[in-house]
């Protein structure tokens, strides 16, 4: 699989996610419960990715994508670990904390949807690092 499709999951991914999670807000009730799943679904499978990006970053040494527009390096491979399990694990407490909300299905959902969208920007901002040659 080529680099740039690595990066197009790692970074689409989520957002495929949070428009799920939009698109969910007008069930009523049980959309809390599917923006629930769906949030976590996101969050895990945002996970999983990044730490295959790193898997191969670790292995080729660097990658590179779109052009040199995209790189990750050891130090990246690392700080990206790094943001994919923060990312993760703050994803899971929100769950709990945005239940003791006022309005909380509303806030849930609009909270999952920016949560979700928010994550491949850090990603992008560290991935489209400065690459001299």
């Amino acid at each position: 699989m080529s680099y740039s499709v690595m990066f197009a999951l790692l970074l689409l991914t989520p957002l495929l996610f949070s428009l799920l999670c939009f698109a969910c807000r007008k069930r009523g009730h049980s959309a809390t419960r599917a923006v629930t799943v769906l949030h976590s679904l996101g969050i895990t499978l945002l996970l999983i990715l990044a730490l295959w990006v790193v898997q191969t970053a670790a292995d080729a040494g660097e990658i590179f994508a779109a052009g040199l527009w995209l790189h990750i390096d050891g130090l990246g491979g690392l700080f990206l670990a790094i943001l994919g399990v923060i990312g993760f694990l703050t994803g899971v407490y929100s769950i709990g904390y945005m239940r003791h909300e006022v309005g909380a299905r509303r806030a849930f959902t609009r909270y999952a949807v920016r949560f979700l969208r928010f994550l491949p920007s850090v990603f992008v901002h560290h991935a489209a690092g400065c690459y001299q040659q």
